[in-house]
């Protein structure tokens, strides 16, 4: 089972594999970028030797399983850009012939720091995504796929990776401080004490303003610099922390809020197959 390799064309993550020397494109994600209403539409397009099925790991429930993934071959790439009615098909077209496969064909293999120079902001947000779902890893085969994808944006950054060893679980303390952080946050929800600024709330999002979210802990008794209460709301697994990021709040106002949905509304903890979102790290005012 050859592992996946991910690329970046703009904003969409294009997962590539080698088998027997030739590249393959993962059918989900050229369908998207393409326009196409889902892969297996597209797939109709292609010809049966042109798709092929390829088992990877993922994790459902907290395990480890192998399942299969649609993949298209580089004639299937050309065929359904042909195909398709989306202006975006030219340039993923030229990205395709143009960056991807010469340097592939030069180097033997991907420069990604240079080819997503324009997307690094992209990047480590994802990254950043990738470290936190290590900590909450509950198996040795689960550690090693975010690793692996870790390893995948380390390299795309033209960053050094850890060893797998240097990633550790979140402290217990950690964890405690966490649960007390939230001990206290949603009771102030409901009753509508503290402002969750996501106009989704009803779809269970949760959108927090730091700038004001800081001092309402500290006048209950849990003073927290910013990066400590980042860091712990980046633990936080339901609701699920999934972006730092602005936020159109209800009265009309832009503001950089950490963003968190609930698993009761439909996301799996860290399932594999889900985006890798956005954490930058930090939230402006």
């Amino acid at each position: 089972m050859s592992a996946l390799s991910i690329f970046l064309f703009h904003a969409d993550q294009v997962r590539t594999v080698i088998i027997d020397g030739e590249i393959w494109f993962v059918a989900g994600d050229v369908s998207k970028i393409l326009g196409y209403r889902d892969a297996a539409n597209m797939l109709r397009n292609l010809d049966k030797e042109e798709q092929r099925t390829h088992s990877v790991s993922r994790l459902e429930g907290g395990r480890l399983v192998e399942r299969p993934l649609t993949i298209i071959s580089e004639s299937g790439v050309y065929h359904a850009i042909l195909k398709s009615r989306r202006p975006e098909a030219v340039a993923f077209r030229k990205w395709v012939t143009g960056t991807l496969l010469p340097k592939l064909a030069r180097e033997g293999s991907f420069n990604l720091a240079a080819a997503n120079a324009p997307n690094r902001f992209i990047l480590l947000d994802r990254r950043e995504k990738a470290v936190r779902a290590i900590a909450a890893a509950q198996s040795e085969g689960a550690k090693e796929i975010h690793w692996r994808t870790i390893a995948a944006y380390c390299e795309a950054l033209g960053d050094p990776c850890p060893p797998i060893e240097a990633f550790g679980r979140a402290s217990s303390a950690d964890m405690a401080d966490m649960r007390r952080l939230w001990a206290i946050i949603r009771p102030a929800l409901d009753t509508e004490t503290l402002a969750n600024h996501s106009r989704n709330a009803d779809a269970g999002e949760i959108a927090l303003h730091p700038t004001e979210l800081l001092p309402f802990l500290a006048d209950r008794g849990m003073p927290l610099q910013r990066t400590r209460l980042l860091d712990l709301l980046r633990l936080s697994d339901n609701p699920r922390f999934m972006a730092a990021k602005n936020v159109n709040s209800r009265d009309g106002a832009i503001r950089r809020c950490i963003v968190f949905r609930h698993l009761s509304a439909g996301v799996n903890s860290f399932d594999s197959d889900q985006p890798l979102l956005p954490f930058d790290g930090g939230a402006s005012e």
